[in-house]
């Protein structure tokens, strides 16, 4: 079989999941949660200043939760339907694919990607103000799966959620000024559906072009806050793994209102498929149970999540191992707890995202 021929069949076998939104900042939202309540985890991929919940939780899954010989959840369900744990893929592990077919069939299915959006219509950007409803499922092992509801302006200026059967709205307008400045500097200061759309949007068409822009400006913000990449545990660890990681960035955080511009996606997935050391994984499965493709820029470890379909993205995930870790102690009973080699750790996938009239709607 060619390497066309196992492109089709991974597009052939795959069903398309649905779209979802994004939730607002963690420390706003740990301010008003009980102290007894898990918190939120957070969605957009805020630089610097909001480093996600996820690299936490599974630092934590890693150093404590497998140590002590955590044992996988019982099979969730989301909306009356069983919601299967994200897997490595259908039969386990991944096999071993030589580097080179990994990076054809990565770029081959990047190229197809650019096609694809690049023909699909053009929505309307929404008005800053425009209040956007989103539903996420957040699988982490051990502890299983979560459903979140949040409504945020398009802007990310104001979010809103239901705590105790009160819907809590906070304003953020006075934290970070955006006026002046360049779209990518705009973004990196304020990261939102917004700000990740217009970035998007303010992109070279030409490939090589679009990786300089974002290169320079990967070098000017620094790797640590190039979010994508430590979202769920690694930081980028080279300039091609950074690059890869900050246009994941802005395709997750665009798909949080109401996607990127078609012809600016268009461009990105160009661009991606010209970064070296690209990996592709199919049979991949997502916090909500949908199969998805996985794209990876170091090794497999995080993953961006695409429908196979639209090419639009659908989630994230963090697969064990994501760094070196410490030898594991023994568990009771004679077993180590620590989970096998290509386990899903985090897990992130959109559920729903839809615009709405104002916070609580639906």
């Amino acid at each position: 079989m060619n390497d066309i021929d196992l492109v089709r069949e991974l597009r052939a076998e795959v069903t398309a999941p649905t779209p979802s939104r994004l939730a607002d900042g963690r420390a706003r939202l740990q301010a008003v949660i009980s102290p007894g309540e898990r918190p939120r985890p957070v969605h957009l991929l805020r630089a610097k200043f909001l480093i996600p919940a996820l690299a936490g939780t599974v630092a934590a899954a890693v150093g404590i939760g497998y140590a002590a010989g955590g044992h996988s959840p019982a099979v969730p369900s989301v909306a009356g339907r069983p919601v299967a744990p994200p897997s490595a893929s259908r039969s386990g592990p991944p096999t071993a694919v030589p580097p080179v077919t990994q990076a054809v069939l990565a770029a081959q299915l990047l190229t197809q990607a650019s096609s694809v959006v690049g023909r699909a219509p053009v929505k309307a950007e929404p008005a800053p103000g425009q209040w956007v409803y989103s539903k996420t499922v957040d699988y982490q092992k051990p502890g299983g799966a979560n459903v979140y509801e949040n409504w945020e302006t398009f802007d990310g200026r104001k979010s809103a959620y239901f705590e105790n059967g009160h819907l809590i709205v906070h304003d953020s307008r006075a934290q970070v000024s955006t006026a002046g400045l360049p779209p990518l500097a705009a973004y990196d200061a304020w990261p939102s559906p917004k700000t990740a759309y217009d970035a998007i949007a303010s992109l070279p068409a030409d490939p090589r072009a679009l990786l300089r822009q974002v290169g320079a400006d990967v070098s000017r913000v620094g790797a640590d806050n190039v979010v994508a990449g430590s979202v769920m545990g690694s930081r980028p660890k080279t300039g091609s793994q950074a690059e890869f990681a900050y246009l994941g960035q802005l395709l997750w955080n665009a798909a949080a209102g109401v996607g990127g511009p078609p012809r600016g996606e268009a461009a990105v997935f160009r661009a991606m498929a010209l970064i070296p050391g690209v990996s592709l994984q199919k049979g991949v499965t997502d916090a909500a149970g949908h199969l998805v493709v996985g794209l990876s820029a170091n090794g497999g470890a995080n993953q961006l999540l695409l429908d196979p379909v639209s090419y639009q993205p659908t989630g994230l995930r963090a697969v064990f191992p994501i760094q070196k870790a410490a030898k594991p102690s023994p568990a009771k009973g004679g077993h180590s707890g620590v989970p096998g080699t290509g386990t899903a750790l985090d897990s992130l996938a959109y559920l729903t995202v839809k615009e709405v009239s104002k916070p609580g709607a639906r």
